[in-house]
């Protein structure tokens, strides 16, 4: 990681130690290509700039069989470590990516719980990230319905919607189930599901439970905002606020945001090739004939 910048170059750090995948399992070294996709994500729905993170993965062994006994596998072949092994390895990486990179923010990534709480400053996306869109989904079919989550009886079954080929439910089973009366909402890819002939997404694209992907950058900012409310309210931002320059009006503050994105915008390029091309070329700098070929 030392060689990898200076104190303010990272603002965001993916590590994994590729435990627990979400329906995979462990899958040693090779996990953090899903730690890479998340980093991806933070680009395209947050705006941060792909050389300002940092994707790390922490070789502690691994339990996959296969992996054991595959003499191509990149990573360590033994073993996982645990106990006071593993957690003083973990907080050797959290207090080296605190000391080299201390502005930065620390996204643990597939650790099998209870690897991976909540250590300084930090994102915990097995256990918070899944579950925001949970409750954001559950808040938007509340709200659909007009039902009061106290009145709910819910039910959770199976380890969650991640890849599609294992979940535990389709959509188009649940709305045979329920006949039509389930609100679905998923987060991994599935067709539009028709029940008695109709399709709800065809028939009214803005019924959705959750905003449309397209939507991702302005969603974004609206959260960004809402985080920085809060942090001021409870007295966690005045000194960033005043030090930065947050601005304190909403319509500034929304400005200021979308500043802070980075956007993939490059300049054009023109394509030079023949003949014509290259004498027009030399003319332009001046040199011509003979010249042309002793300078070359």
């Amino acid at each position: 990681m030392k060689g990898w910048g200076n104190p303010d170059d990272i603002d965001y750090i993916v590590v994994t130690d590729s435990e627990e995948i979400l329906s995979v399992g462990d899958q040693g070294v090779g996990g953090i290509l899903i730690s890479i996709a998340k980093l991806v994500l933070t680009t395209i729905c947050a705006g941060i700039h792909p050389n300002r993170q940092l994707v790390v993965v922490l070789d502690c062994g691994t339990d996959n069989e296969d992996l054991l006994n595959d003499e191509l596998y990149l990573g360590i072949r033994k073993r996982r470590t645990g106990g006071k092994e593993y957690d003083g390895f973990v907080d050797t990486f959290v207090k080296s990516a605190r000391e080299l990179y201390p502005k930065a923010y620390i996204h643990f990534e597939d650790f099998e719980l209870p690897n991976g709480e909540p250590r300084n400053s930090c994102f915990n996306n097995g256990v918070q990230g899944t579950g925001c869109v949970t409750l954001a989904a559950i808040m938007a079919g509340l709200h659909v319905s007009k039902l009061k989550l106290q009145d709910m009886r819910m039910a959770v079954f199976g380890s969650g919607s991640n890849p599609t080929r294992l979940h535990e439910a389709y959509p188009s089973d649940i709305n045979e189930w329920s006949k039509g009366k389930a609100l679905i909402a998923t987060g991994s890819p599935f067709p539009p599901v028709k029940y008695n002939a109709q399709s709800p997404a065809l028939r009214d694209p803005n019924q959705g439970l959750l905003p449309d992907v397209e939507d991702v950058r302005d969603i974004s900012v609206q959260i960004a905002k809402a985080v920085i409310h809060a942090a001021v309210e409870e007295g966690l931002a005045h000194f960033f606020k005043r030090k930065i320059g947050i601005p304190d009006d909403e319509g500034g503050l929304d400005e200021w945001v979308r500043e802070q994105m980075w956007d993939p915008v490059y300049r054009d390029l023109e394509l030079v090739e023949g003949k014509k091309e290259k004498e027009d070329l030399k003319e332009e700098s001046g040199i011509k004939g003979d010249d042309a070929q002793a300078t070359s």
